[in-house]
């Protein structure tokens, strides 16, 4: 859900950044005249680092096998990931269970 509403408030700053003149009045702070002068770079930064926060707002490391809806392996269970030879068994184990 943040990583959501993270995503509209990147997309509208930027937005608001593109189309909106920001003239500099007096007592305006200076960092607004540079961001004027670079808009590319301040789009570019608020565009990775706000998919930067996103991804760690939705990962979760999971790694999770299911066959025929029933879970054969789950790394966040068992905390690592499985051997090619031991996911083959599992599902193969999985499968002739089902049978």
């Amino acid at each position: 859900m943040a990583a959501a509403i993270l995503s509209w408030a990147k997309l509208i700053a930027i937005g608001l950044f593109l189309l909106v003149d920001f003239t500099l009045a007096p007592g305006q702070p200076q960092w607004l005249a540079g961001a004027r002068e670079n808009k590319i770079m301040v789009i570019l930064m608020i565009f990775f680092i706000s998919n930067f926060i996103e991804q760690q707002l939705i990962a979760t490391g999971a790694f999770e096998i299911s066959v025929n809806g029933s879970e054969v392996f789950s790394k966040l269970k068992l905390g690592r990931l499985p051997s090619l030879d031991e996911l083959t068994s599992l599902v193969e184990e999985s499968l002739n269970a089902g049978q």
